[in-house]
């Protein structure tokens, strides 16, 4: 289990250490610990976090990815819970941000509706982000909305956008911003059609 242990072995013998892939499927409540691994390492010296299932990722972990906030440029979170969602937010100090990938454990997760004041503030997060160049949001009701304001500020200039398991029923405003990112080379869109009209 990463953990403060496990940061501070590698802050002081592993000078070049800087990228971590990790499968993350454990049971229970790890948040704490994979925390701590964070801050233990030397701060700003992570570029690369990949979580290819994000389950143990929660409020504290998204809170100590600011303590590499200089240096991280890859941040990927699949299959975030409700909990973490609802402190998405928190991570607002990562600008520097070139790759980011967010994905929903639950599909059906409205963050407007339920924490409002979060889903603003990813907003604010994301168009401060002026380097990101490559983002994918997966299973994510609000990722439209949310994107139709990234894509209208003239801050953030993608190069590829994927959205998937997103609600095409309102999503009109969304699809039509998309042709302010005149910089995209890369776009897949797959959304859920139900309640969709042509």
């Amino acid at each position: 289990m990463l953990n403060a242990s496990v940061g501070s072995v590698i802050a002081k013998n592993c000078f070049s250490f800087d990228d971590l892939t990790i499968f993350a499927c454990f049971n229970g409540d790890h948040d704490h610990e994979l925390a701590s691994f964070f801050t233990a390492l030397r701060r700003d010296t992570l570029r690369s976090f990949v979580a290819l299932n994000a389950a143990a990722v929660g409020p504290e972990t998204l809170l100590s990815f600011n303590h590499h906030s200089k240096t991280l440029k890859k941040l990927s979170l699949d299959g975030l819970t409700p909990n973490a969602l609802k402190k998405l937010s928190s991570v607002q100090e990562c600008v520097a941000l070139e790759n980011l990938l967010i994905g929903g454990a639950d599909r059906f997760f409205d963050l407007e509706a339920t924490e409002n004041d979060v889903y603003l503030e990813v907003i604010t997060w994301l168009t401060r982000c002026s380097s990101l160049r490559d983002l994918s949001l997966k299973k994510l009701v609000n990722g439209p909305t949310i994107l139709s304001q990234i894509c209208l500020n003239n801050n953030v200039r993608l190069r590829k956008l994927e959205v998937t398991d997103y609600p095409l029923a309102g999503s009109q405003d969304f699809h039509k911003s998309l042709t302010h990112q005149t910089t995209l080379e890369s776009l897949h869109l797959k959304a859920d059609a139900e309640g969709g009209f042509r």
